[in-house]
């Protein structure tokens, strides 16, 4: 009898026992140029990207195998990059996809909480600067920035899928960008489904 509840107790705790799964750090593994290909960064400016974002994204304990400010921005920046969760797995295979939802969800938060600091039009002594380069680069005076609309590849909403069926037969999200002469991005709108035109997102946008 007394060797049954031995037992018992020793089957509870191993139950108890929570398996912590191994999450291999990809700055560890991949290379300079392999890094640029999955995340679209560098080694520098991923952990330039980590550092101003670790501070939102850091967990109070390391309880429940919390993810690392490392994994959740490397995690986000794939999923980006691809539009894919089968792409980020293959690079994140101890990763559940609700667990990387959570991260990119908590990444998306904290770059829009910070997306007015560094996407902004320049002052007027910043646009002087910028006229200068321009002019000195390309011979025409004036200009203080570029502007065109890209077709961000997106899957296919469950609402008003058609809206967002680009011109090439794709669902997308038409952005407006705006760069300076140092292909800085000083004005984003990023609101608009594939269909619509870039005249028209740039009459109902600030910039008119």
């Amino acid at each position: 009898m007394a060797r049954l509840i031995y037992r018992l107790h020793d089957l509870r705790a191993f139950r108890r026992e929570r398996v912590m799964r191994d999450r291999t750090n990809p700055l560890d593994i991949y290379g300079d140029r392999e890094l640029i290909e999955r995340f679209r960064f560098s080694r520098v400016e991923l952990l330039e990207l980590i550092n101003d974002l670790s501070p939102q994204l850091q967990h109070a304990t390391d309880r429940n195998g919390a993810l690392s400010p490392t994994l959740q921005v490397l995690i986000s920046l794939r999923f980006y990059a691809s539009g894919s969760f089968q792409n980020t797995f293959a690079d994140m295979v101890n990763v559940s996809r609700s667990t990387a939802c959570r991260a990119i969800r908590r990444v998306s938060l904290a770059l829009q909480s910070r997306a007015r600091i560094y996407v902004r039009l320049p002052t007027q002594e910043e646009a002087a600067r910028t006229k200068d380069k321009f002019r000195r680069d390309s011979g025409i005076p004036g200009i203080f920035g570029c502007i065109d609309g890209t077709h961000v590849r997106i899957q296919a909403p469950s609402q008003n899928e058609y809206l967002f069926v680009n011109r090439k037969g794709f669902h997308a999200i038409n952005v407006q960008v705006v760069c300076d002469a140092n292909m800085k991005l000083i004005d984003v709108v990023a609101r608009w489904y594939g269909s619509a035109h870039d005249a028209r997102i740039l009459r109902e946008s600030a910039l008119a």
